[in-house]
């Protein structure tokens, strides 16, 4: 615009040539960046005045804050507010027509920027608004802006990223405090998040936060938070099933699991790696005296376990004060195992059997089944050539027969009863590598 030509006429000569307004245009003390059409009659020091085309009858515009709003069914109106020009055009001829609001900036006259349909919808830059509010930022970068008391720091954008996402961004406020708080109030659901590819709302995940005497998250899909799922409580701790880690407050733990009492749905737990779906592990807890950790092998609930690798799997079991160690070799995955004892520990009597999980006869049990094993019970290699392989230790009495050691000037008679076999390996090749015998007696 020329600078000879001021804002105020260039809006006289745009009112000149809109026909619809009929009278005389003047400004107004009352009303001093706004034009006047016809006169303003006394006592209606807030208000813009217009006479409607339809039947020449006076209508009003009301002035609240420095911004004229329409009051009325059908009016064209244009005002001036502090220097920039803006367009009201309510209506046409047909009453069921809508509200438009528009931006004047030079020559430009008719981007719309408000508008409001007869069905109750406001459009903000979109001429056919499809909803209540429907606002078409025209950017993928701004959108809607939220500011708090400080209005130069606090500050909130909401828009639509090029994806389609919507997308809440604090980074125009200030560097701190700029986090998302939200605040939910019931005793059940907190923050939901329903199913996410869209194709339904029953599937849900329930985010609720307890104030209680350890404040947690609870997460659960599908569910109130009366029911426990994953939770982290104010200590940063873990718990599956359970809002206090340990549970009950008894023992410790940054990680507590709680599930049902001997059912498939206790706290077990199983790992698994990329290279198939066979678990390599499993540690089944069933209840108290009743536990199993199981090596590339698992249970599924079946009557047994399973192998998960055909060279070796091995189990190890606490069941009914007895601490077991099983194994097996050669069976396919998937297929069931037919475990073999391979050590045994009984607390009770503070035994060991090995190859023998009942009936440990002794502190140190070796049990050899195998009739056709070819392999001898006990091997004992000494390294050291100085010691001998068996080291006794007991007491002698005088006189005495039945102690472990019995002096032989005790002894009257002597029968001999048999002999034991046993093989001698010589790696000094001194002696003939043997089976050799070994007698043994009765006495009197």
């Amino acid at each position: 615009m020329p600078a000879s030509e001021t804002l105020l006429s260039k809006l006289e000569n745009l009112l000149n040539g809109l026909t619809i307004l009929g009278g005389t245009k003047e400004q107004t003390t009352i009303l001093p960046n706004a034009i006047v059409i016809n006169d303003a009659p006394s006592g209606l020091a807030d208000y813009i005045i217009v006479r409607d085309p339809r039947d020449g009858n006076y209508i009003t515009a009301v002035k609240v804050a420095g911004m004229a709003y329409v009051i009325n069914d059908y009016v064209n109106l244009l005002f001036v507010k502090g220097t920039e020009p803006i367009a009201f055009q309510h209506g046409s001829n047909s009453p069921s027509g809508g509200f438009k609001v528009y931006q004047v900036w030079e020559s430009d006259f008719g981007a719309v920027a408000l508008q409001a349909d007869a069905t109750g919808n406001i459009g903000i830059g979109i001429a056919i608004p499809a909803t209540k509010l429907d606002i078409d930022t025209g950017s993928n970068t701004a959108g809607l802006r939220l500011r708090g008391l400080a209005e130069t720091t606090e500050i909130a954008d909401l828009y639509v990223g090029s994806g389609g996402h919507l997308i809440i961004d604090l980074t125009a406020g200030a560097a701190v405090n700029q986090f998302v708080d939200i605040r939910t109030e019931d005793d059940q659901f907190g923050l939901i998040i329903r199913e996410s590819d869209g194709t339904g709302t029953a599937v849900y995940a329930n985010f609720h936060v307890t104030d209680a005497a350890t404040d947690y998250l609870n997460i659960v899909v599908s569910q109130a938070t009366t029911t426990l799922g994953l939770v982290i409580t104010e200590d940063e701790r873990v718990g599956i099933r359970t809002s206090t880690v340990p549970h009950g407050g008894i023992g410790a733990a940054m990680l507590a699991l709680d599930g049902a009492n001997g059912s498939t749905d206790g706290p077990h737990q199983q790992w698994t790696t990329t290279t198939d779906d066979y678990p390599v592990g499993q540690l089944l807890i069933w209840s108290h005296d009743n536990w199993q950790l199981l090596i590339d092998c698992y249970y599924d609930g079946g009557s047994d376990s399973e192998s998960s690798d055909a060279g070796s799997n091995f189990r190890f079991i606490k069941n009914a004060d007895m601490l077991l160690i099983q194994g097996d070799t050669g069976i396919a995955q998937g297929s069931n195992i037919t475990w073999d004892e391979l050590m045994a520990f009984d607390p009770t009597n503070k035994n060991v059997g090995i190859g023998i999980a009942s009936g440990i006869g002794a502190k140190l049990h070796v049990d050899q089944p195998s009739t056709t094993a070819s392999i001898p019970t006990l091997t004992l290699d000494q390294a050291d050539l100085s010691e001998e392989f068996i080291r006794f230790i007991g007491t002698s009495t005088n006189g005495v027969l039945t102690q472990s050691i019995v002096d032989n000037a005790d002894i009257i008679s002597t029968t001999l009863v048999g002999w034991l076999k046993f093989y001698v390996q010589d790696d000094g090749n001194q002696l003939p590598d043997a089976a050799y015998y070994m007698p043994f007696y009765s006495i009197a």
